[in-house]
């Protein structure tokens, strides 16, 4: 999770907009998240590949350094 917001440090995830088994590509809105501060911003994939392991799910909070999934990228 990218930190998003000086004056945040906790995100809520609205929206996840893939699952595991979906291709993610690096610039595509992968979810939207909300700040403490009510904030809506939109998380982008960093990377290209396919989706593994998603460790989070709507509703929850995570702090700006959380792993929210997996992406095996191409050889």
């Amino acid at each position: 999770m990218p930190k998003l917001s000086e004056m945040s440090d906790d995100y809520k995830i609205i929206k996840i907009r893939r699952k595991v088994g979906d291709q993610a590509v690096k610039g595509e809105i992968f979810m939207d998240v909300e700040t403490e501060d009510k904030a809506a911003m939109e998380v982008a994939f960093y990377t290209t590949g396919v989706i593994t392991e998603l460790n989070v799910k709507e509703g929850d909070i995570v702090r700006g350094d959380a792993l929210l999934g997996v992406i095996n990228e191409p050889d």
